[in-house]
């Protein structure tokens, strides 16, 4: 896998556009300034929107630690939002997240997942458990489930919505 800088990735997206078949775009992206890798079987460039879309992609920010996977990551190089589509899961150090829907906004760190969303919070050691506030109870794998999460991934804080449920293994 190779890694490229923002601007050699456009030489070779226009490149590839005009003379060779999508396909043989390199599989991995890194936008230095940001810490931004991209993962993607097919991948295409809007240049008058300014927006990548990858298909079975994953979106991952280095810095903040987080994964999102998805059949489809609509990424807007400006604006730094991207909308997934399809088998998404979010992941980071403590959670996993599956939604049918995703926007994230990488400048502000907030991820909004609707839709049936499902979180998994992985349990850490009982060394790690030095929590504050309701962390400090959850003794196990922890599930919930709700129609909508908006999750600031960056202070780890989320906000459940709508037919709330939580459970413990």
């Amino acid at each position: 896998r190779k890694v490229m800088r923002k601007s050699s990735f456009l030489i070779i997206v226009l490149f590839s556009l005009v003379f060779l078949p999508l396909s043989s775009i390199p599989q991995e992206i890194k936008e230095e300034e940001r810490d931004i890798e991209f993962r993607f079987e097919q991948a295409r460039y809007d240049y008058k929107t300014k927006t990548y879309t990858f298909s079975k992609g994953e979106l991952i920010d280095v810095k903040e630690n987080i994964r999102i996977e998805a059949d489809e990551i609509v990424y807007n190089e400006e604006t730094e939002k991207a909308i997934a589509k399809g088998n998404i899961k979010f992941t980071d150090e403590e959670n996993e997240i599956t939604a049918p829907s995703l926007k994230v906004d990488l400048k502000g760190k907030i991820a909004i997942l609707e839709g049936g969303v499902t979180i998994v919070n992985i349990h850490k050691s009982k060394e790690e458990e030095k929590e504050e506030g309701l962390k400090k109870y959850w003794k196990e794998k922890t599930l919930l489930k709700c129609e909508k999460v908006t999750y600031n991934y960056k202070d780890k804080v989320a906000y459940l919505e709508d037919k709330v449920v939580i459970s413990q293994e």
